[in-house]
């Protein structure tokens, strides 16, 4: 695996992160063979009152973390996907945005679903007073995934939608 982290400044950092896993399953009872690739490629700063952030990940179905294999193969299989967060500081009010989309497909066996998600999610705060302070957050997310037979899964097809106020 590799991992590097560059700072040119408040303004701008970068983060790579790749692995690489195989595993012979002749050597480990119970696991097939198996070979697959992660990556991350993250940027974030903070300019003045503006902050943001960008991430990008992918996860081949077939990873495995030979370190400990009873973890999990790959963390979530066969996952691509990314997110993105700003936030700008407006006198005493913060406004914040996110969004977040992920796919994820099956297993190195070809197992599973495939499951497309993407959210995002928009949030103020205000001061009202010296000791009180507001926060209005609005939300929304969808879902759509195949179902498996095999296992008895039904697929899925939601909206979400949530408004908060405190």
């Amino acid at each position: 695996g590799v991992f590097w982290r560059f700072v040119s400044s408040p303004a701008l950092m970068v983060v790579v992160e790749g692995a690489h896993g195989t595993l012979d399953g002749a050597l480990q009872p119970g696991f097939e063979d198996l070979d697959g690739s992660g990556l991350h490629l993250g940027a974030s700063g903070v300019r003045g009152t503006f902050s943001w952030g960008v991430n990008f990940r992918e996860v081949d179905a077939g990873l495995v973390n030979t370190a400990n294999l009873g973890l999990s193969i790959g963390g979530v299989p066969d996952r691509i996907g990314g997110d993105l967060s700003l936030s700008k500081t407006v006198g005493a009010k913060m406004l914040s945005l996110q969004l977040r989309s992920q796919q994820s497909g099956t297993l190195a066996d070809g197992s599973g679903a495939d499951v497309d998600e993407q959210s995002g999610t928009f949030t103020l705060v205000a001061p009202l007073s010296a000791g009180l302070v507001a926060s209005a957050t609005a939300s929304g997310t969808t879902t759509k995934g195949d179902g498996d037979p095999d296992l008895g899964l039904p697929g899925s097809d939601r909206r979400m939608l949530s408004l908060g106020v405190t």
